[in-house]
């Protein structure tokens, strides 16, 4: 095991990226992945990349039989964010992205990436989301799941600054209680608010209208 993430560290300092990286310090990156019934996912893969556009493949590693996986990998100068590419080797499991990792989410040099999941096509449907403005100075920020769900990009920090797409469908797990938590902005009191609208799924496609 040592032998390989020594492997990735060399590639992450022959990258032809502009990224410039500490030679002395490393981070380290653990999870545990499951499956829809919080049950261990092995052979699931996580590589770790730095940069925003011409990003640096930093390092990259598979779970072990309790879906564990630990990786360590070199300590960037600059401050730019980290993703995450999680998969399978059974390609029924769905492949998902996560963005803008910053360097403080890392305590003492770990970042433990808890709830990781993966799940399959199969075993979700659609919650559908149209959005309707009633306030003028009212923008939507952010839109998040509390419960099970899919969606194959998103973003571990927001930053209002950067581009947000709304998502217009998200992937719920069949057969529970979730939540559907929003944030406003209002720009005459500049302000935001935080709502939560409680739902529940079965079988079926949800087609929910979020006035704001």
């Amino acid at each position: 095991m040592k032998k390989i993430l020594y492997v990735f560290i060399l590639i992450a300092f022959v990258s032809c990226g502009d990224i410039q990286y500490d030679g002395e310090k490393r981070l380290v990156f653990k999870t545990s992945i499951r499956n829809a019934n919080n049950e261990p996912l092995p052979n699931s893969y996580v590589e770790v990349s730095v940069g925003a556009f011409d990003s640096d493949l930093i390092s990259r590693g598979k779970t072990n039989q309790k879906g564990e996986l630990t990786l360590i990998f070199p300590f960037p100068k600059s401050e730019a964010s980290f993703s995450l590419k999680i998969y399978n080797d059974d390609v029924s499991f769905m492949p998902k992205e996560i963005l803008n990792i910053k360097k403080t989410d890392f305590i003492n040099y770990l970042f433990d990436f808890e709830n990781a999941r993966l799940l399959k096509n199969e075993e979700v449907v659609p919650l559908n989301l149209t959005y309707n403005q009633t306030n003028f100075n009212n923008t939507i920020r952010k839109v998040s799941i509390v419960g099970i769900y899919h969606l194959n990009t998103e973003f571990y920090n927001f930053d209002p600054e950067s581009f947000y797409e709304l998502p217009n469908q998200i992937l719920i797990k069949k057969n529970q209680s979730f939540q559907l938590r929003y944030t406003v902005f209002n720009s005459i009191s500049n302000s935001e608010t935080t709502s939560t609208v409680n739902l529940s799924i079965a079988n079926d496609v949800i087609n929910y209208t979020l006035n704001y």
